[in-house]
This record gives structure tokens, sequence and C-alpha cells, in this order.
């Protein structure tokens, strides 16, 4: 017998909330929320309080079944993905996940606290931030442009790692992970938000 959550993203995506919400309102940590994601087991007292916050039943948000829960997306890229190319700041990959194509480029440079990506124009810049006296000084340098996003395929550019933040999204053709999605636009988000990341409808 297998475990699937899939009508609690339904109630969620009903109720206009995020996965990010569901933790703000539960307090339950990003580590759980991965294991409802992958359809893992959590705790009774995880259940108890998701149907608190959400004032429903424990059925409006499990369903036990015999088929086993499809595969996430991100068990997928890792597990089928082809590698496409690569260059000096990322390798593209291709996979293809509920019958829908997904180019997902990821940078090699691992972020830290002392990087920020900011989606411009028609292009993805990494800041490094360095020390210099009173202000920081920072060297720009551009990670991708636009030209792998084709119409018809779903383009991701992931970070891996904690980044000072990601500036622009949701601006002119990138998107943020919360966004829905839009033809001829990039994701920008971080591999962590990538591991939760169901396509926003």
């Amino acid at each position: 017998m297998y475990i699937t959550y899939e009508k609690l993203w339904s109630l969620l995506h009903s109720k206009k909330l995020t996965k990010h919400d569901l933790c703000m309102m539960t307090g339950m940590s990003t580590r759980t929320l991965a294991k409802l994601v992958k359809n893992q087991s959590v705790t009774t007292d995880t259940l108890l309080h998701i149907c608190d916050a959400l004032d429903c039943t424990v059925n409006d948000i499990l369903e036990i079944s015999k088929e086993e829960p499809k595969m996430t997306l991100y068990d997928t890229y890792k597990l089928n993905r082809k590698k496409i190319y690569e260059d000096e700041f990322c390798i593209l990959y291709e996979t293809v996940y509920d019958s829908l194509p997904f180019l997902i480029k990821e940078i090699k440079q691992k972020m830290n606290k002392k990087r920020v990506l900011h989606c411009r124009g028609n292009s993805v810049v990494m800041e490094q931030l360095y020390p210099a006296g009173i202000s920081a000084v920072s060297i720009p340098s551009v990670v991708t442009d636009l030209s792998f996003v084709e119409k018809g395929k779903v383009c991701i550019l992931l970070a891996d790692g904690i980044t000072v933040g990601i500036t622009g999204r949701d601006e002119g053709r990138f998107l943020s992970e919360k966004s829905p999605y839009q033809e001829g636009s990039l994701y920008v988000m971080s591999k962590a938000k990538f591991k939760l990341f169901s396509l926003p409808q």
C-alpha cells in the first residue's frame, strides 16, 4: 500500500496557498515538506497540524492506494536527465515529466552568502560581493542569457547552495517558483526550492 498527498496539493491550490505558506502555518520543517512531496510517511502529529491549519480532515489531505505514486519532478530529473551541453558557467539538461519537456540549466559554481543573482534584461548575472573598506565591492558576471529558452518547453535555471538573494524575478521573462507557467519564460530558483517544485497552475 502507498500513501499519496495529491489531495493536499489540490487543497492548497484551491485555497490559493503555497507549500511555503503551509510550512509557515504549521511550523513544519522543509525536510518534512520534502517527505510529503515525495509521498513518504510523516508523523501523525504533522498530519494533525496540517488538518488544524487547513480546517480539514485527514481524508482531505491523503489517500492510500495500491498503486505506487508517480515520481516527483526532482526525482525524474535526477534519474532521467540527458546532458545537452556545458559551458564555463552552466550545464544544460533535458528531461520529460508528465508529458512536458523540461530544459534545466544548473549553475556550476555553488552559491554562498556573498553571491547574488540578478535577473535583468535578457540575462541572469551573478554578483560576487567582496568587502572593501566601508562598502562592498562587487564583480558581476553573466551566468546565462535567454537564448536556450525554447517555446513548448518549461525552462529552469538552478542555483545550488545558499544565496543572498535572487532579484528581478516575476519581472519580464523571469519567473519565481510560485509563478504560473508562461510560454517563453525562465524559472530561476535554488535547488532546494526545485526539490519541492511542482508547476503552478
